[in-house]
């Protein structure tokens, strides 16, 4: 178990053992290893299934029921030439998320779980941002978009990245029973009555994926609405303040 200490912040140590971590096809870990931040002498954060690890070698204080353990947000960047792939965990499983973005003339972008199609739209170039809502086995799923950057940046494929953003709703399955079994990164939810303020911290981080190029109002077929920005979407959050929020995953993409 390794251990790092904050000379700015004395009370804050991180605490990993990737010791007997077990890897999958990707870079992360899929078992046995643990990341932990404790503050005060409380788990703040923790990553990993093992748990019962974790507390014995940071002796750290368990939360309790003073606030559930819920995935927040999460941030990807995927490098490709037209399909990016991430995971994200919904519905009861870890699913295969495939992101087809085509900027030729007939510019169209397509995106897949499990390798079924839940979602085109056309004509990019007059919908080059804009938002989605659907539904992927009884999850609803935000799905917001901003490709400005690689229809019309000058810099060619060296240029600004696209930007995606899945949010899935309110999950009562993903607040689980045992928050650290999954190996997702958790972190302390407080009650209702400060859920403004973790509101305000998650917009916080996605505001970093504002494009600075010129709005736009983007429209499809099957939309429930239309958007000037891929951020607009989480003001429907101010009306349910007091129900879970779910999470958010992030993506960053760039072309080869």
């Amino acid at each position: 178990c390794k251990k790092l200490s904050s000379a700015t912040v004395p009370n804050l140590k991180i605490f990993w053992d990737l010791s007997r971590a077990k890897f999958g096809s990707g870079p992360e870990p899929d078992s046995g290893f643990f990341v932990a931040v404790v503050v005060d002498g409380e788990m703040t954060l923790l990553v990993g299934d093992a748990t019962k690890e974790a507390y014995t070698r940071t002796r750290a204080q368990n939360p309790g029921s003073r606030g559930s353990q819920t995935l927040v947000l999460r941030k990807e960047h995927v490098l490709g030439n037209r399909v990016y792939n991430t995971k994200a965990r919904f519905g009861g499983k870890l699913r295969d998320i495939s992101i087809d973005c085509r900027v030729n003339e007939d510019a169209r972008l397509c995106l897949s779980v499990d390798n079924k199609r839940v979602l085109q739209i056309k004509r990019l170039k007059w919908k080059f941002r804009g938002n989605e809502r659907i539904e992927v086995d009884g999850v609803w799923i935000g799905v917001s978009w901003d490709v400005y950057s690689w229809l019309f940046d000058k810099d060619g494929n060296n240029g600004r990245p696209a930007v995606f953003i899945f949010k899935f709703e309110n999950q009562g399955s993903e607040t689980m029973e045992d928050p650290f079994k999954e190996g997702v990164v958790l972190g302390q939810q407080s009650p209702c009555s400060d859920g403004i303020e973790w509101k305000k911290k998650r917009r916080s981080l996605l505001r970093s994926a504002r494009s600075s190029s010129s709005s736009s109002i983007s429209m499809s077929s099957a939309s429930s609405g239309c958007s000037s920005s891929v951020m607009e979407w989480e003001s429907v959050e101010e009306s349910e303040l007091c129900a879970p929020m779910g999470f958010s995953l992030l993506v960053y993409a760039w072309r080869n």
